[in-house]
């Protein structure tokens, strides 16, 4: 099912007010899906796994960065 991004925002307020809840960190779009395919119903986004997973350092520049954490966002249905 797809979200739009009104959506998934409403749905990661809900998580919020409901208490605590477990919100794991892909680093490339496959970890995504597999999270996702596991029930988990948000995201959050790890520079340090990104840039490890393409053998490079945490020092990425902030447009890496940004580029890195756009591919994941629209592969997935759940709250980014």
């Amino acid at each position: 099912m797809s979200r739009t991004v009104k959506e998934k925002r409403a749905r990661f307020r809900e998580l919020h007010q409901s208490g605590c809840f477990i919100l794991p960190n892909p680093w490339d779009v496959g970890s995504a899906r597999m999270l996702e395919s596991l029930g988990f119903e948000a995201l959050a986004s790890t520079s340090t796994g990104y840039a490890w997973s393409t053998g490079r350092p945490d020092t990425l520049s902030l447009g890496m960065t940004c580029w890195s954490t756009s591919q994941l966002w629209p592969t997935a249905s759940i709250c980014p």
